[in-house]
C-alpha cells in the first residue's frame, strides 16, 4: 500500500520537484521495509540521506527524463505487485545504474568546469 501511494503521489507531482522528490524518498524507504529484511530496513535512514545528498546532483526535470523515472519506478512496483523478485531486482539495478551515471557524468562536467 505505501509504495503503491508514494509511486501515484510521485506520478502525480511530476511538475513540483520537492513533492516528486519526497514521495520518491517515501517510496524507496516502503521498498525496504517491504523486503521484511531487518539488515535492509535499517538501511533505509542511510538510502534515504543518500538520494537528499544526490538529488541536486542526478535529477532532471525534463518530460524525457521525468517520464523514464516513472517509468523506472513502475517497473519496480510492478515486480514487487506481481512478486517477482527477479524483476524486481533488475528494475532496481536499472534505476541504480541510471542514478550512478548521471551522478559520474556532473561529476566530470565539474570537474572539467574547475
Amino acid at each position: 500500500v505505501d509504495i503503491e501511494a508514494n509511486f501515484n503521489a510521485m506520478a502525480a507531482n511530476r511538475m513540483n520537484v520537492e513533492a516528486f522528490h519526497e514521495a520518491d524518498i517515501r517510496f524507496h524507504r516502503a521498498v525496504l521495509v517491504a523486503s521484511h529484511n531487518l539488515v535492509i530496513q535499517q538501511l533505509s535512514d542511510a538510502v534515504s540521506a543518500l538520494q537528499r545528498a544526490i538529488f541536486d546532483f542526478t535529477f532532471e526535470t525534463g518530460a524525457a527524463h521525468m517520464d523514464r523515472t516513472v517509468r523506472q519506478h513502475l517497473d519496480l512496483f510492478d515486480a514487487i505487485r506481481c512478486k517477482n523478485p527477479g524483476a524486481a531486482e533488475e528494475a532496481s539495478r536499472r534505476m541504480v545504474t541510471h542514478t550512478a551515471s548521471r551522478a559520474v557524468a556532473m561529476l566530470d562536467e565539474a570537474e572539467a568546469s574547475v
